[in-house]
């Protein structure tokens, strides 16, 4: 019932947003209500309109503004919307307890039920504010002024308070059932997008406040099951349409192209995607996706081809399932709207990543037109040893003309890739496995031509070196060369040169001032002519 009505909920906004003006700077009022709260309204339309208008940035005093007074009009969208827009990515993130489990927030997957306590991981890709629609008061079940949920020895659990606690501190709360050894009993973490990483709980203060919407890892190693209770209460609101509605700001750090929070249901009954509306600046230099919502996933919507690259041991205890390496075939500015950062692994785990410049990435998607595609990737753990099946599958959906091939540089081979691949690794703790997928077609002009690309790589001068060596190398016609460092173990030291050249003798200089002592590798790939030397750095 719950869900029809949601629905019901949102359509109307969205007949009503449509019709509202989008209102200037000078127009916004101040926020009103305390953190986690937005604003109380005695007829649903004032509180559309306000929503549209509002300043959520004053909220939260923990986080960044997430849109500045000087953005100017501000924009709102639900989530289907504003993920065809490209302002977040089109899947949210569910822990199963072993792995991530991406849902689709377009139909029908935006309609499962989210429960209380249940959090998840977003991935805005501009600032936004995200706003969780409220089911009306005459539909809305009474809450108890308590919430309870049983906790598994060993296992972790990513959860959101589904009340307003009576206080913001872990131990405050749920104290009683944590006992004395709860620091080493217990680990509550949350995840700081500026840091990157997870802020554990030691102590009053260690970490922010617990807030309905704002997700948390809770991990506990007591000899049997574990039952929290948190007491307070509901978001307030009385009558048909009076309601205050959870809104939280969720920025991306500066200079990167994503970020990941961790959030979840606010609320203490089910809710659904489709109940969570997003505002954001209009005018962020993020071009809009030229897709749009109606009919279903925007998957559907787009002309894409993907590889599954796969992870896991023979017992299927540890395991990371969901990477793509992928190409957007409808247009060049809307790749981003499927790429998707890599989430933060919990627990003992496998792993893998393709890397990107800075970020690392689950889902790493290409723009099109290219007759050479290559994604880098890698492979780790946080076990000793463990041996694990590397696996991509799904080649069928690759265009005609197209070969795919496997570069393993710890073994310095590359191996041609059919539907269902799989290979044999064992990984190791703190030695990431690196991998080069390549997708290539031969142009036309140059299927008779035989000679190599690259018809000299001349070797590293001096060699031994200390702290530069220059490399030379000869092209027989442009092209794109990609030149990269290693070290002996396969691990991707850094990326020298990713251009095109022209064709003739170059020369490039690595300064390894930041590097230690050892024997590096260096790639060269032109074409389809790939060279490797070796050169010694001595300090």
């Amino acid at each position: 019932m719950h869900i029809r009505v949601s629905f019901i909920r949102i359509m109307w906004v969205c007949l009503l947003s449509s019709a509202l003006p989008v209102l200037g700077q000078e127009d916004l009022p101040e926020p009103v209500l305390e953190t986690g709260q937005i604003l109380e309204s005695s007829v649903y339309d004032e509180f559309v309109e306000y929503v549209r208008t509002l300043d959520l940035s004053a909220l939260e005093n923990t986080s960044k503004p997430a849109v500045p007074k000087s953005a100017g009009i501000f924009s709102f969208k639900s989530i289907v919307c504003a993920a065809s827009a490209g302002w977040i990515s089109p899947c949210v993130y569910f822990w199963n307890g072993t792995e991530y489990e991406p849902r689709s927030v377009f139909f029908p997957c935006g309609l499962q039920a989210i429960r209380p306590w249940e959090g998840f991981w977003i991935q805005p890709k501009r600032n936004i504010n995200i706003v969780f629609l409220r089911l009306l008061s005459i539909f809305e079940p009474k809450s108890a002024g308590t919430m309870s949920i049983t906790l598994e020895p060993g296992r972790y659990y990513l959860v959101s308070p589904p009340l307003i606690p009576l206080s913001g501190d872990i131990l405050n709360n749920f104290g009683a059932a944590l006992g004395d050894g709860y620091e080493v009993d217990w680990r509550f973490s949350k995840w700081n997008h500026e840091t990157e990483s997870y802020q554990r709980y030691t102590g009053a203060g260690s970490i922010p406040d617990l807030i309905p919407g704002r997700g948390f890892w809770a991990y506990h190693v007591q000899p049997a099951d574990v039952t929290l209770n948190l007491t307070g209460s509901a978001f307030p609101g009385s009558g048909l349409f009076n309601q205050v509605e959870c809104a939280l700001s969720l920025p991306v750090k500066a200079g990167n192209t994503t970020s990941e929070h961790m959030i979840g249901n606010p609320y203490h009954y089910n809710i659904a995607l489709w109940n969570i509306f997003i505002q954001s600046a209009s005018g962020s230099s993020l071009p809009a996706g030229k897709v749009t919502a109606s009919g279903g996933s925007l998957f559907d919507s787009l002309r894409e081809w993907h590889i599954d690259v796969k992870l896991s041991d023979s017992g299927g205890l540890y395991r990371d399932t969901y990477n793509r390496a992928g190409v957007v075939e409808s247009a060049e500015d809307i790749h981003h709207l499927l790429t998707a950062a890599d989430l933060p692994p919990m627990g003992n785990h496998v792993r893998i990543a393709f890397r990107n410049g800075p970020q690392l990435f689950a889902y790493d998607y290409r723009s099109p037109g290219r007759d050479v595609y290559q994604w880098d990737f890698e492979a780790t753990t946080n076990l000793n040893s463990i041996h694990t099946h590397l696996s991509l599958s799904n080649l069928t959906q690759v265009p005609p003309g197209y070969s795919i091939t496997l570069t393993d540089h710890a073994a310095n081979s590359s191996i041609p890739v059919t539907n269902d691949t799989t290979i044999e690794l064992t990984l190791t703790q703190n030695a990431p496995r690196q991998f080069t997928l390549t997708a290539e077609r031969p142009k036309p002009s140059a299927i008779a031509d035989e000679k190599p690309i690259l018809i000299k790589f001349g070797g590293a001068f001096p060699n031994p070196f200390n702290p530069e060596t220059t490399l030379s190398f000869d092209l027989n016609k442009p092209e794109r060369v990609l030149l990269r460092v290693y070290t002996i173990n396969g691990q991707l030291v850094e990326t020298i040169l990713d251009k095109r050249m022209q064709s003739g003798a170059h020369r490039v200089t690595w300064n390894a001032r930041n590097h230690s002592s050892g024997v590096y590798l260096f790639q060269a790939v032109a074409g389809k002519t790939v060279s490797t030397i070796k050169a010694a750095l001595v300090k």
